[in-house]
């Protein structure tokens, strides 16, 4: 993260700056001036410019303005607010852009929106500063959630991948893979995650689309980019994800450890298949663990059970992790656990060992009425 004071763009020059933006930022920009945005989908232009491209990732804040917690410093910015929020980043030698925050349904959960690929290092300068914020976390989508997010577009036609991208649960290799449309059509979500769950791989992304309905690529950090179709499919998508993040959301607020109260039950990283099953096979967690930047650990049992201290040098958070089960690690919280520690940690370690979900320990996955019908 960069050092120093917050630099503030005179309004003036600011105004000046729209101009050599991008038409849609030059739009999102005046529009949030104007007052509140309604939703995301409602960005989408009418016209179906050619080239247009919407980036969304879902952050949670712990209170106010996600904005303000992943604002950078030492480059030049400017805040507004109505309802929605936006900040122009002047980042040069890169083009000024828009990066916009805009309320879901649920309590302290943000869409961060910009035309800005995922790609570009913009956008990946913005997800470094989610990711050493204390205030704000980004939200990692269990398999459940890619499940679910399918399933609410079928009610728009067939949903068909066209790619997907995964992480091999043996290895840890990566896997890409693509379909061509073939006379009975494509793979469907559903038809993608068994073939994955069958080579023994977690999905990172996935391409979907619904016919002429909606194109979107759909992300494992709690987002997606919109490339074409309507806007209703996009706004059920983006439905799923704002749940996801609200129940994210609940798993990391509150969860320090306080004097004289109970404990909370810990967080699961749960990974598809058992990985820890010896001492030697647990040494992956303790390298993995050791790589994480501004981070320390002290390894207080390794045999039979696993059971390390971690401590969060950001902002002074700590955490007991255990292996007790050779496919869970499990994250107890300390006396102090930021949001954004506790995100940083679990969403490591879940990208890491291809997780298939993270939950609070003893809590089942949520399941969709698809899969209850397939049990009976």
């Amino acid at each position: 993260m960069r050092k120093g004071p917050i630099v503030d763009l005179d309004p003036a020059r600011a105004h000046r700056l729209v101009e050599i933006m991008s038409p849609f930022d030059q739009a999102l920009w005046n529009r949030i001036l104007r007052g509140p945005l309604p939703s995301v989908p409602d960005l989408i232009p009418l016209d179906r410019i050619p080239s247009f491209q919407l980036t969304v990732e879902a952050a949670i804040a712990v209170d106010g303005n996600p904005l303000e917690g992943v604002r950078p410093r030492d480059v030049q910015t400017h805040l507004v607010q109505s309802g929605a929020s936006a900040l122009m980043v002047v980042d040069f030698p890169d083009a000024p852009f828009v990066l916009a925050a805009i309320p879901s349904e649920f309590s302290g959960v943000f869409h961060l929106v910009s035309t800005v690929p995922v790609t570009d290092g913009r956008w990946k300068r913005v997800e470094r500063r989610i990711s050493t914020s204390s205030t704000v976390a980004s939200c990692y989508l269990n398999e459940a959630d890619f499940t679910a997010a399918g399933d609410a577009l079928t009610e728009f036609g067939d949903v068909e991948v066209s790619r997907v991208t995964a992480r091999d649960s043996t290895d840890w290799s990566s896997l890409s893979r693509g379909w061509q449309r073939s006379p009975f059509g494509r793979l469907s979500h559903r038809d993608v995650l068994r073939y994955l769950d069958e080579v023994n791989a977690s999905v990172r992304t996935m391409t979907l689309s619904v016919k002429d309905r909606l194109h979107i690529h759909l992300r494992r950090l709690a987002g997606t980019t919109y490339y074409s179709g309507d806007r209703a499919p996009f706004a059920r998508v983006l439905d799923v994800i704002s749940a996801a993040a609200a129940r994210r959301r609940e798993l990391l607020i509150g969860r320090e450890r306080r004097i004289s109260v109970p404990a909370s039950a810990p967080i699961a990283v749960t990974l598809p298949t058992p990985r820890f099953s010896d001492a030697s096979a647990t040494g992956d967690l303790l390298t993995e663990l050791s790589r994480i930047q501004n981070s320390g650990i002290a390894v207080l049992h390794r045999n039979p059970y696993l059971h390390v201290v971690f401590t969060d040098y950001l902002d002074g958070s700590n955490f007991d992790l255990f292996v007790t089960e050779a496919n869970v690690i499990e994250i107890h919280p300390g006396f102090r656990a930021s949001v954004g520690a506790i995100a940083r940690l679990a969403d490591r370690l879940a990208e890491r060992f291809a997780a298939v979900s993270t939950v609070e320990s003893g809590v089942a996955d949520t399941v969709t009425l698809d899969d209850l019908t397939v049990a009976l």
